[in-house]
């Protein structure tokens, strides 16, 4: 079953994020998928929006964490899932199309961090961004380097280092949110 799935409407792409749970887990196989759409939809001239959503109730809630772990048990797969999600960060960054998120729910970790590197972010208003990673020895690599540019550094810091919450409202007055 794919875990990102993708459509196309006049000069539109929507991708939808679906990892068959609730909460959208970030994982390799997400990551390659995801590279792989955005790849497609990159080559396609007539798109000039992409859209990421989660298929389901939320966003998404950040990276798998027993794929994390998992990821430290050998240098080679370390090296393979970090590569990989800064591949994906690289797409979204380097795309020539405008790339739009659209969040419902929760954004948390690795989805959150997934927004910093989309052009323009829409929330509803009970949407909730949070990098709880911190509170369980994660560190939010992208959030850190990319967030003080987008978000400023008292934002990044109550992410990264506190793990609060933000609101749609705060999000919205931080800059995550347009």
């Amino acid at each position: 079953m794919p875990l990102v799935k993708y459509n196309v409407h006049g000069d539109v792409g929507f991708i939808a994020i679906d990892t068959g749970t609730r909460y959208n887990l970030v994982n390799g196989k997400f990551m390659v998928e995801f590279i792989d759409t955005l790849d497609m939809l990159n080559k396609n001239q007539q798109i000039r929006f992409i859209t990421v959503h989660g298929a389901r109730d939320n966003f998404g809630a950040g990276a798998d964490i027993n794929e994390l772990f998992n990821a430290t048990t050998s240098r080679e797969h370390t090296e393979w899932f970090f590569n990989t999600m800064k591949e994906v960060y690289i797409r979204l960054m380097t795309s020539d199309k405008f790339i739009i998120g659209f969040v419902k729910g929760v954004a948390y970790g690795a989805h959150l961090e997934l927004l910093l590197a989309m052009d323009y972010v829409i929330a509803n208003k009970d949407a909730k961004f949070a990098a709880p990673g911190g509170r369980i020895g994660v560190f939010p690599p992208v959030l850190v380097t990319m967030g003080p540019e987008r978000i400023g550094w008292d934002a990044t810091r109550r992410l990264a280092f506190l793990g609060e919450t933000l609101d749609a409202e705060e999000a919205l007055r931080v800059g995550l949110v347009d």
